[in-house]
């Protein structure tokens, strides 16, 4: 559990080579989701694993050694989120947001995103598109709008992009509502069927955005249900 930074060979061996199967900061979500379960529910060396996994990953992000696919970047900003909702501090919101701005360089002017920082003209993700602009929502209200200038607004100003793209997938003419696909503009060949996690993603990321075009803040007990 957690091999986030110290895995072997051995950890990863019967499983398939990809993000969610090898160490990486996507962990620092899980470990803030344990920090919100604590309250005696979770083992001391359990927490403390997932403490060290958080503290390791924030110093790498710190230093600006993130880079690579956007999934895991954006678990690791949810979980710097959900861990200080639990412990009842700030979030690091300048780290966050200077993440979030590598993220959104990859955008396009509608605001769709792709898997990859490297690879900005790859396939465009509903997933990720959602997880963006939920933390945009979070980054750009709150304490986070009073710690650095003007860049709530900018901020505002890439969430209604995020947002146009995520409805432009399901709302056709005249209304018609579809079933919610995976890929975006410029999806590869073949199949693309409807996701049910990429909707689940834009569900909670278009009730957030709602909150912010009604001038208010999302409550703090719904950041610790992020899917």
């Amino acid at each position: 559990m957690l091999g986030s930074h110290t895995s072997t060979a051995a950890d990863a061996c019967s499983l398939p080579a990809r993000w969610s199967t090898l160490p990486g900061p996507h962990h620092v979500k899980i470990a803030g989701l344990l920090e919100h379960a604590h309250a005696g529910s979770v083992p001391t060396p359990l927490l403390d694993r997932a403490r060290a996994t958080l503290r390791h990953w924030r110093t790498a992000a710190e230093a600006g050694a993130l880079t690579g696919e956007l999934h895991p970047l954006l678990y690791f900003l949810e979980g710097l989120v959900i861990d200080a909702v639990a412990r009842e501090t700030v979030p690091p919101w300048a780290l966050i947001r200077g993440v979030l701005g590598q993220v959104m360089s990859a955008s396009t002017p509608q605001g769709d995103l792709p898997e990859q920082l490297s690879h900005a003209g790859g396939t465009r993700r509903s997933d990720i598109a959602a997880q963006a602009l939920r933390l945009c929502v979070l980054a750009s209200t709150g304490s986070a709008a009073q710690d650095g200038g003007g860049s709530g607004t900018a901020l505002r100003e890439r969430a209604a992009r995020l947002c146009g793209a995520l409805t432009s997938r399901y709302i056709g003419p005249g209304g018609a509502v579809h079933s919610f696909p995976l890929h975006g503009p410029g999806a590869p060949n073949g199949p693309n069927p409807p996701n049910v996690w990429a909707a689940i993603f834009t569900y909670q990321a278009l009730r957030y955005h709602a909150y912010l075009l009604g001038g208010e803040r999302v409550p703090m007990s719904m950041v610790s249900t992020l899917a």
